[in-house]
This record gives structure tokens, sequence and C-alpha cells, in this order.
């Protein structure tokens, strides 16, 4: 169960290699019979293959990376002074407070 993560990731890269590879044969073998290249249309089984090794390389990565790992809650929550002692916690919101105005001074409408 330790190595599931790397499987998933690991199966979901050869899915898409082998969907890459069937694109590859299906474009050489339109070329070869002659047919125009613009011609070519993706089969169903290539994107159902894309779409599942995308899943499955999210899915094994996370794994891998220990992203389905419960999340930590302290029991107290910290209160809003407790806050306020962090590092450069006025810098970032007084930057958060200058930007907040300048965002709604752009999506505010211009008196009419």
């Amino acid at each position: 169960m330790r190595n599931f993560g790397r499987a998933l990731l690991v199966a979901g890269a050869v899915l898409f290699v082998a969907a890459a590879y069937s694109v590859i044969q299906a474009r050489h073998a339109l070329r070869h019979s002659g047919g125009h290249l613009d011609d070519f249309v993706l089969p169903v089984n290539v994107i159902f293959a894309a779409v599942a090794g995308a899943a499955l390389c999210l899915v094994g990565g996370l794994k891998a990376a220990g992203g389905f790992q419960r999340l930590h809650v302290p029991e107290e929550i910290q209160c809003w002074d407790r806050l306020h002692e962090r590092f450069n916690f006025r810098l970032y919101s007084t930057r958060a407070a200058c930007l907040a105005a300048l965002v709604q001074n752009f999506i505010t409408p211009p008196p009419a």
C-alpha cells in the first residue's frame, strides 16, 4: 500500500504515452493512405485514455506526495490578537487593504 500512489502515477503516465502513440500511429496511417492531415479526428478512445491518464496522474501524485492525509486542526482556535502577532502581518494587511480599495474602484461603475 506504500507505493500505491506511485503506481497510480505510473499508470497515468502509461495511459498518456499509449494515447500519444495511438495518435501518432493513426496520423501515419492517414498520411500513408494518401489522406490529408487536416481530416484527422481524434478517436474517442484516445480522449478517454488522456482524461483517465490525467485523473490517475493527479490522484497518484497527490497520494504519493501525502496530499490525502487528514488536516491537523488544533483544538484551540487562535484569537484575533494572536493573529496580529504573526510576522509581517501589518505589512500584508495594509497591502490587502490597498488592493481591496483598488479592486473596489475598478469594479464600481462611474457615477452617471
